[in-house]
């Protein structure tokens, strides 16, 4: 992802959003949060990391096609 935007998103306001998630998906969610050495403290510190760096991936993977 062009560092740019990874530096816009870093610094975007949080604004809440609702998402429908599986509840199997976030019992194992909230599994890996209770895990104290990966240092998550929330749900969602986890979920905004774990989007983050899917969108990484996507246009990393973009970038390498054109």
């Amino acid at each position: 992802m062009d560092n740019s935007l990874v530096r816009y998103l870093a610094k975007a306001s949080l604004k809440w959003k609702t998402v429908q998630v599986p509840e199997a998906l976030l019992n194992k969610v909230d599994e890996i949060v209770e895990i104290e050495e990966l240092g998550y403290a929330s749900r969602g510190e986890f979920i905004r990391e774990a989007v983050r760096l899917r969108l990484e991936q996507i246009e990393k993977k973009r970038q390498n096609k054109g």
